[in-house]
């Protein structure tokens, strides 16, 4: 029969053994749960794409709620409330994302966004690779073949 101290003292060894891999752990759990946001403006010709971005990472499943407007000539052609969501995979800061849904429900608009962003964002089943550097501030550089793309703010 084990007594109340020896219970204790195992218990205690136990937690000394796995102490040194707690820092780790929040560590991996760090990196596949986080959020954060981004202001975007893309200009092309006489388009202009204003944007907020919010990003939601959770083990393999991510969210992307886009705010905004699209202008053309400098008036407001459309008004953008549009949440994505994606299956994520990862190694170490390189991200591979895969859409889960399309943006086919206005052909109009997805027509005008074409030129101003990457495909992931307006049909399923489209892939887009990317690398996030997390700062220590706790907010994200997203880049593309070692270029910054934008800067998103732990939120």
């Amino acid at each position: 029969m084990i007594t109340k101290r020896q219970a204790l003292t195992l218990i205690l060894v136990i937690m000394l053994v796995l102490s040194p891999l707690l820092p780790k752990a929040y560590y991996w759990y760090q990196n596949d749960h986080f959020s954060c946001e981004s202001n975007l403006q893309v200009l092309y010709k006489n388009n202009l794409l204003n944007v907020v971005l919010h990003y939601s990472f959770e083990g393999g499943d991510g969210e992307l709620e886009v705010t905004g407007n699209l202008s053309e000539s400098g008036k407001v052609a459309a008004n953008i409330n549009r949440k994505i969501n994606f299956s994520y995979q990862h190694e170490n800061n390189v991200f591979t994302f895969s859409s889960k849904e399309s943006f086919d429900n206005n052909p109009r608009l997805v027509e005008l966004l074409r030129p101003l962003v990457l495909d992931f964002f307006l049909r399923k089943d489209t892939g887009y690779k990317i690398k996030i550097h997390r700062l220590k501030t706790g907010d994200y550089i997203f880049e593309s073949n070692n270029i910054p793309n934008y800067y998103c703010a732990k939120s």
